[in-house]
């Protein structure tokens, strides 16, 4: 069965919509340049409390390991030690070498995959724990548009790592997308939107429902 990631959560309600259906994981965009960007003091309660198998992850693009270690900080003053996140997710052009700094943290590194350019090198990641598949963009995601699924199929035959698929997903075709590339897991944020920066709960549970209910093989990974 595919873990289900939602992402792109800026209220405690989508947050707990999200719990409620049963995923796996949760996003957070600490990016600022992004639309759905939330700070350290919100935050706080966003990540404060949550159930122990729920995983919090914070999306981050080209930040510095300094960078991540001050908006740590700053979680922690804001929420009184109650909040952390699980796993960081490397949407940007981060290099192995960040990567491998941000040790012993756990990281999600995402590549786009492009018809016309090479699958990307992975080996260089060995300090990644999964990578996170998804559609070329300037803005660094959030298109609502899906790539070519045949180029995920193919990256899959050339790591070890848990796949996490994520572009363009929607409660319509996340069960396809799941039969056709059988990833580790799925990533949804523009897909289950009522509007830029929230969350539909109909489209959440919808979502959910139907990952749940796609055709996959038993992964040989285990939980990242």
């Amino acid at each position: 069965m595919a873990r289900i990631k939602i992402c792109g959560l800026t209220r405690r309600q989508d947050v707990e919509t999200a719990i409620e259906e049963g995923a796996d994981a949760l996003g957070f965009v600490v990016w600022p340049s992004s639309k759905r960007y939330v700070n350290a003091e919100e935050l706080g309660p966003l990540l404060s409390g949550l159930p122990p198998f729920v995983q919090r992850v914070a999306v981050s693009v080209n930040l510095f390991p300094e960078e991540v270690r001050r908006l740590e900080e700053a979680i922690d003053h804001h929420s009184g030690g109650g909040a952390a996140f699980d796993l960081w997710q490397l949407h940007g052009h981060e290099s192995p070498e960040t990567a491998a700094a941000l040790a012993p943290r756990r990281v999600l590194k995402m590549f786009s995959l492009q018809e016309d350019k090479p699958l990307p090198e992975t080996r260089d990641y060995a300090s990644a724990d999964a990578f996170l598949l998804d559609t070329p963009s300037h803005d660094y995601g959030g298109t609502g548009r899906t790539f070519d699924w045949d180029l995920a199929v193919k990256f899959k035959q050339t790591t070890s790592k848990p796949i996490i698929l994520s572009g363009g997903l929607t409660p319509d075709n996340v069960a396809e997308a799941i039969e056709r590339v059988q990833p580790y897991g799925v990533d949804v944020s523009t897909g289950v939107e009522a509007e830029s920066r929230l969350k539909d709960p109909l489209k959440i549970r919808d979502f959910i429902q139907a990952a749940r209910g796609a055709v996959c093989e038993p992964s040989p990974h285990p939980t990242a």
